[in-house]
């Protein structure tokens, strides 16, 4: 049986899951990839997520990667045979753990490469400064789906005005 890797179900997704694709496409880089055929596919996912905001279908990405003339013949026919491959697959996979998975995935690819860009500055192969390499990781540290940040005023509303409005409460605490 032929070995399934993630990024190629995060592909699928991306295509047959409008709910995956809206959770995730924020998140996910072109540099993630590590095939070229991949990133290819990505960026045809990403173009046309852009412009319509919706995931495209099997005709339209290869309909696409045909217009692509930035495409050698072999690039092209690697890419529609990865296409292929959605195609064919019309097993749902559950968005609750694919996200999970695509979350952890990212933040791995992220970290391989802030530690590979370190590497390539601790070699001098680099433009950066090592001055940078505390950046590098710390950003690669950060990959998160989390979009939980601050407060949420509409959501806790009714807490605020509680705490505002009853402030004798507060007090009876303090005593």
């Amino acid at each position: 049986m032929e070995q399934v890797r993630l990024e190629q179900t995060i592909l699928k997704n991306l295509v047959q899951s409008e709910s995956f694709t809206r959770k995730v496409i924020p998140f996910l880089k072109e540099e993630y990839f590590s095939e070229s055929d991949e990133k290819t596919v990505f960026n045809e996912v990403v173009s046309y997520f852009d412009k319509y905001t919706k995931p495209p279908t099997v005709e339209a990405l290869l309909i696409n990667l045909d217009n692509n003339t930035s495409l050698n013949d072999g690039q092209l026919s690697n890419a529609k045979t990865i296409v292929d491959s959605i195609s064919k697959d019309s097993e749902e996979t559950p968005t609750e753990w694919l996200v999970e998975e695509t979350e952890k995935w990212c933040q791995d690819r992220a970290i391989y490469i802030a530690v590979m860009d370190s590497i390539e500055v601790i070699d001098k192969k680099s433009q950066r400064s090592t001055g940078e390499i505390p950046d590098l990781l710390k950003e690669a540290l950060s990959v998160s789906f989390d979009t939980n940040i601050g407060h949420d005023f509409i959501e806790n509303s009714d807490d605020r005005f509680e705490h505002i409005e009853y402030p004798y409460e507060r007090l009876a605490r303090l005593i």
